[in-house]
Formats: C-alpha cells, structure tokens, sequence
C-alpha cells in the first residue's frame, strides 16, 4: 500500500508537471501568436512607411525634372531677350542713320532750293535793268 500511495504521489506530481508543462506550452503558443502579430503589425507600417517614402522620392524627382525644364527654358527666354535686345540696337542705328541722311538731304535740298530762288530773283533783277 505504501507502494502504491507513492505511486500515486508520483503521478500526481507527474500530472502535476505535465499540467504545468501544457500551461508553459500554451502561454509559449499564445506568446508566439502575439509577437507574429506584432511583427506583422510592423511589417505593415514599414511597408507603409516605404510607400510613402517611394512616392515622396518620385514627387521630387518630378519637382528636380520639373524645375530642370524651367531652368532651360529659362535660359533659352534670356538668350532670345539678348538676340533681340541686338537687334533692336542694330535697328535703333540703321534707323538713326536714315534719319540723319534725310536731314541731310532735306537740309541739302532747302539750301538748292534757296539757292535756286536767289538765282531766279537775281535774275529777275538783271531782266529788269537790261529791260
């Protein structure tokens, strides 16, 4: 009989064990869930994360290629201002030039002109005495 009390002592601490073993192997599981969790959790908001990360770096990438395009054309506007700023100084001198030989030549044909009238009343003048 004390065999068997110790027996039964046995199997109680045995059952005992074993029931404290499952509990460890339980908590262990739900523990595992829980961190699988989480690590999906993070996973996601890492993923998220990188999405948003992508789509800042590309709208930079745009804004960059964007004010590359407004740079060169930008500078293509200045050089086109720079070529007709020339030209506008080449036609400012072609024009003072016409102008000054039209003076000139206005001034020179009011000259003949007065000239000519000199000469047609001197000669009026003479017509008159030889008359």
């Amino acid at each position: 009989m004390c065999e068997r009390v110790g027996h039964a002592l046995q199997d109680a601490q045995l059952n005992e064990q074993l029931a404290q073993a499952e509990e460890g192997r339980l908590r262990a599981v739900e523990e595992g869930r829980q961190a699988r969790q989480e690590a999906d959790e993070v996973e996601a908001r890492l993923a998220s994360k990188e999405g948003r990360y992508d789509a800042l770096l590309e709208k930079v990438r745009v804004a960059r290629e964007a004010r590359g395009a407004q740079q060169q054309q930008l500078e293509a506007r200045e050089t086109e201002i720079v070529r007709l700023r020339s030209e506008l100084t080449q036609a400012q001198g072609q024009l003072s030039d016409a102008v000054e030989g039209r003076v000139a030549t206005e001034a020179a044909s009011r000259t003949s002109s007065d000239e000519l009238q000199r000469v047609h009343a001197e000669l009026k003048v003479l017509q008159l005495r030889v008359g």
